[in-house]
């Protein structure tokens, strides 16, 4: 494992992939187009892309990520609403959006000055809190189909507010035919220190 393709993310609760399970039978029913679903197991929120890593790297990232969320509680999981990037009349991502809070959204920009002292490229976007559920093939949209604002305002996104997450973790992507496999390689514990 000399070089394997890696991320950050916050991992979501199995109760919550369950949830997020039914949600994606409803959409599925209601797009008539082509899309890849998201496997339930695999929904989480991405704090960092790093691509390929070296294992040397992994383990810098693994002492460097410890004090930046040693100090941070459990977040509370609260979901906004279903969108799309880029664009509506162009989709290629469908997600749902997330409120977090402000300590989560500081230990990124953390992350992202611990990624540039280890030479990883810089994201080239803000972050946006959301868990993708599904990619659009990229073959063209016909007319009928464009109305996704339509669609998508159609789903009542009932998941609950009242879940937590407890972990950060370096996930290794790898990409199989099946779809990406992801594992978590090094697990942060976040923790009440009332």
């Amino acid at each position: 494992m000399d070089e394997f393709r890696s991320f950050i993310a916050l991992e979501i609760p199995k109760p919550l992939q369950i949830e997020f399970s039914y949600l994606i039978e409803r959409l599925k029913a209601i797009f008539p187009f082509p899309a890849h679903w998201v496997k339930p197991e695999n929904i989480h929120l991405t704090l960092k892309f790093m691509g390929n890593i070296s294992t040397s790297t992994m383990e810098l990232l693994k002492v460097g990520l410890k004090p930046i969320f040693e100090y941070l509680e459990p977040i509370a999981l609260k979901f906004t609403e279903l969108g799309v990037f880029p664009i509506v009349r162009s989709p290629k991502i469908l997600w749902v959006g997330m409120e977090v809070p402000a300590k989560l959204s500081q230990r990124v920009n953390k992350i992202e000055q611990l990624s540039r002292l280890l030479g990883i490229p810089p994201e080239n976007r803000p972050f946006s809190p959301h868990l993708t559920l599904s990619r659009f093939n990229g073959e063209r949209l016909s007319e009928e189909n464009r109305n996704i604002a339509g669609l998508i305002s159609t789903v009542k996104c009932d998941l609950p507010e009242n879940m937590v997450s407890r972990y950060v973790a370096i996930f290794k992507s790898d990409l199989t035919r099946q779809g990406p496999v992801y594992s978590p390689l090094v697990r942060i514990e976040l923790k009440n220190h009332g």
